[in-house]
C-alpha cells in the first residue's frame, strides 16, 4: 500500500493463516496508510487461523507508535505471548488516536498484563479485551493501579482468567472511585463467594458501572446476596449477568428487595442456570 494510492478505512483479515512474516508486512504497511481506521487480525476458531506471534513486536510498536488514525486494533487469539507487550506498551504511550485493543486469548500473563497497565494511564484506549489471557491476581493488581489512576478506558473484558478473590478486591478497591469504566466482565474468573463481597463494597461508592458480568463466577450465596443488596441501592448498573453463579433460594429476600428497590436501575439480569427454584420466584413476584 503505498501513501498516496490507499484509501482504505477498514481490513478484516480473519482466519487467513497468516504468519509471522504475512503479520509483519501487514502492520508494516498499514503504518502508511493515513486512512485506515481498523485493522482486524483476529485469529477465529476453526481452520486457517492467523499466528502472527510476538515476531511482529516491532512491526506492531512502529503501527501504534505512529499512527494517527487508527481506532481499532484486533489481535486475539495470534500467540503474541508476553514478550510482546513491552513494544505495546512504549507505543500506547505515545499514541493518541487507538480506541480499542483485543489482545484476547494471546497467552500475556501476569507479566505482559503488568507491562500493559504501566501504558494505560493518560492513555487513549476505551476498551481492553483481554480474556483468556492467564492473567491471575498479580496482573489483577497491576491493572487496579492502572484504574485508580487518571484514564480513559471505559470497558474492560477480563474473561476466563484465574483471577479470584484477591485479585477481585483490588479491582473493586480501585472502582471505587474511578468514574471512567462503565463495562467490567470477569466472566468464568474463580472469584468466588469472598470476590462477590468485594464487589458489593464497591457498589456501594461506584456510580459510574453500567454493566457487569460475573457469569460463572461461583459467587455462591454469601457472595450473590452482598451483590444482590448493594445493586438494590445502586443509581447506575443497568445491567447484570449472574448466571451459573450457584444462586439458590436463600438470597430470595435480597433478590426480592433488589427487584422491588426504587432506587435499582437493572435493566437486563440474567440469573440463568442457578437453584433459584419456586420459593425464590415466590418471594420475589408473588407481589408483581
Amino acid at each position: 500500500m503505498k501513501p498516496n494510492n490507499c484509501s482504505l478505512e477498514t481490513m478484516v483479515l480473519q482466519s487467513n493463516n497468516i504468519g509471522p512474516v504475512g503479520g509483519a508486512a501487514i502492520l508494516a504497511a498499514a503504518t502508511s496508510c493515513p486512512s485506515l481506521h481498523l485493522i482486524d487480525l483476529s485469529a477465529k476458531s476453526g481452520v486457517n487461523r492467523n499466528h502472527i506471534g510476538s515476531r511482529c513486536g516491532a512491526a506492531l510498536q512502529a503501527l501504534v507508535t505512529n499512527s494517527t488514525s487508527l481506532r481499532e486494533l484486533k489481535l486475539g487469539g495470534n500467540g503474541l505471548g508476553p514478550l510482546i507487550c513491552s513494544p505495546l506498551h512504549d507505543a500506547l504511550k505515545a499514541n493518541h488516536s487507538l480506541r480499542l485493543l483485543d489482545l484476547s486469548g494471546n497467552g500475556i500473563g501476569d507479566d505482559g498484563c503488568g507491562a500493559l497497565s504501566a501504558a494505560l494511564e493518560n492513555g487513549s484506549l476505551e476498551t481492553l479485551l483481554l480474556s483468556r489471557n492467564s492473567i491471575g491476581n498479580t496482573g489483577a493488581t497491576c491493572l487496579a493501579g492502572a484504574l485508580s489512576g487518571h484514564m480513559l478506558l471505559q470497558s474492560l473484558h477480563l474473561d476466563e482468567n484465574a483471577i479470584s478473590a484477591k485479585g477481585a478486591a483490588a479491582l473493586s478497591s480501585a472502582l471505587r472511585t474511578n468514574t471512567q469504566m462503565t463495562n467490567l466482565s470477569l466472566a468464568g474468573c474463580p472469584l468466588g463467594q469472598d470476590g462477590g463481597v468485594a464487589f458489593a463494597r464497591c457498589l456501594q461508592d461506584n456510580n459510574a458501572l453500567q454493566s457487569l458480568s460475573f457469569k460463572k463466577c461461583r459467587l455462591g450465596d454469601r457472595g450473590s446476596d452482598a451483590l444482590f443488596a448493594a445493586v438494590a441501592e445502586n443509581k447506575s448498573l443497568t445491567s447484570l449477568d449472574m448466571s451459573t453463579c450457584n444462586v439458590s433460594d436463600e438470597c430470595s429476600v435480597r433478590l426480592g428487595a433488589m427487584l422491588n428497590s426504587q432506587s435499582c436501575r437493572i435493566r437486563i439480569l440474567n440469573l440463568t442456570s442457578n437453584r433459584l427454584g419456586d420459593v425464590a420466584m415466590q418471594a420475589c413476584f408473588c407481589n408483581a
